[in-house]
């Protein structure tokens, strides 16, 4: 005997089923005690490894035959809260079945909000409800389908899932009903078998749900380890490309400041010829710039003398022409006496030879004189042609003066810039050194990276092993979950 038998038997020892006359009919069924042990028994049974619908069907079948309700029906909660027809029927065999077709299809179209109607009283409440005569009841939609059927009474009453009621069976007699303790005693030990099988269905249904998400999380966990392994993979060999590139550039960058370094040296050793060459050309500067005010100082006194010469030349060439005056003038006075003489006749003979010759010395004075002077005339152009050149040589000598001065300044400049060039030399020895410290430094990095990378390739092999021992314990552990669920 079940439990729910031996709860039953204890309690009641007789049952009976009492509907209120309504004029037309009358009656009285009793259920004895070994009558409902065999209901529940019977329920017991048929609920025990069934499904809820499987399970609801037999039990309206059941109750409705053992109390003569002529017909039973069940609703189900909604996710949206409403109650609605699960379509599961039980319909006394004489009753006219196109009568009962539109009753059935008036029921399974109507759905019940909580506390609407009895069903949505029972849905709200979770308590047995019961009108007393349907076909007289204010807003009973399905009260004319009723009477074409033969109806009156109406029970309802619920059965209890996780989250509240889950079914709601309705049953109708053909006499008035009510609630009496007897019955909804009864009825809550059949309920709670109901309940047992609807709270197994949703447990199932909720092992199912939390199974397949955990074999998708499961996936999950198996396909992001694998891409993390794959990525670890792409990365080691990241790494390692990498390595192989630093290394490659560390060494182009050693070569190069060894070509820098070589560089240097070899700009030392130019700038230090430079500024020997520097020394040399600012002392030989020196030397010309010396030489050249020698020169101007001689240049100078040159001119002096020139401009001297120059001032003796006009004066000379000022007394020729006195004397080229003076010739002329005595060659007129000889002239004159020629003259006399010739008025003396024989007296004046020896004073017109004197006078001649006297004209003649005059003629020959007067020609050397103009040729001194114009000798004297050609001596000035050259010496003015002198003094030009001189003028310009002691200009040019100005001009070479300054610009060696220049030049001395631009020697200093070069010396100071080379002196800066070889300290700027100096310190980039001294950064190269550096840098090929920091290089020394970078292989062994390098080094102490590629034995990380390899490390965590190897953690990425044994990664993957211990995935895909997670995955067979995971897929043993739902084989056996699933066993002791059936």
């Amino acid at each position: 005997m079940t439990a729910v038998a031996q709860s039953a038997s204890a309690r009641w020892g007789s049952l009976s089923w009492r509907s209120r006359s309504d004029g037309a009919r009358s009656g009285r069924r009793g259920l004895s005690a070994a009558d409902c042990l065999a209901l529940l028994h019977a329920v017991d049974q048929v609920t025990t490894g069934a499904d809820v619908t499987a399970a609801t069907r037999a039990v309206l079948r059941l109750l409705c035959d053992a109390l003569d309700w002529p017909i039973g029906h069940a609703y189900r909660r909604t996710p949206d809260g409403m109650a609605a027809s699960l379509r599961l029927w039980h319909c006394a065999p004489d009753l006219a079945p196109e009568t009962v077709r539109e009753f059935v299809s008036a029921s399974e179209t109507i759905r019940f909000a909580p506390g609407k109607g009895m069903v949505g009283a029972v849905l709200r409440d979770g308590t047995p409800q019961a009108i007393l005569d349907v076909t007289k009841a204010p807003g009973f939609a399905r009260a004319a389908a009723a009477k074409a059927n033969g109806l009156k009474g109406a029970l309802a009453f619920a059965v209890a899932g996780r989250q509240g009621t889950e079914l709601i069976l309705e049953v109708f007699t053909r006499s008035e009903a009510a609630l009496e303790p007897t019955i909804v005693g009864l009825l809550s030990h059949v309920t709670a078998a109901l309940a047992r099988v609807v709270t197994e269905e949703t447990l199932q249904a909720d092992r199912q749900v939390l199974t397949a998400q955990f074999r998708s999380t499961l996936g999950d966990i198996g396909n992001g380890i694998s891409s993390a392994v794959t990525s670890l993979a792409s990365t080691v060999e990241q790494l390692q490309q990498a390595e192989a590139l630093t290394r490659q550039r560390a060494e182009g960058l050693r070569e190069g400041f060894e070509t820098v370094l070589d560089s240097q040296r070899q700009t030392g050793t130019v700038l230090s010829d430079l500024t020997e060459v520097s020394d040399r050309l600012e002392q030989n500067i020196d030397a010309t710039v010396t030489i050249a005010r020698t020169l101007t100082d001689l240049l100078g006194t040159v001119k002096g003398t020139t401009d001297s010469l120059a001032t003796t030349g006009d004066e000379v060439r000022t007394a020729l022409t006195q004397v080229v005056s003076v010739a002329d003038q005595t060659k007129l006075l000889a002239l004159n006496a020629s003259i006399e003489a010739a008025r003396a006749g024989e007296a004046g003979r020896g004073f017109a030879v004197v006078a001649t010759e006297v004209k003649a010395l005059a003629g020959q004075v007067g020609g050397v004189a103009s040729t001194l002077g114009d000798k004297m005339g050609d001596m000035q152009d050259a010496i003015g042609s002198v003094l030009r050149a001189v003028t310009q040589m002691l200009g040019g000598l100005g001009q070479f003066d300054q610009r060696s001065t220049v030049l001395v300044e631009t020697v200093g400049t070069q010396r100071t810039c080379g002196a800066t060039i070889a300290a700027i030399g100096t310190d980039l020895s001294r950064t190269t050194e550096s840098v090929q410290r920091d290089l020394l430094a970078l292989a062994q990095a390098l080094d102490e990276n590629m034995a990380a990378a390899q490390a965590v390739a190897h953690g990425a092999q044994t990664l993957t092993g211990l995935n895909g021992q997670l995955q067979g314990e995971s897929r043993e552990f739902l084989e056996r979950l699933g066993q002791k669920a059936a």
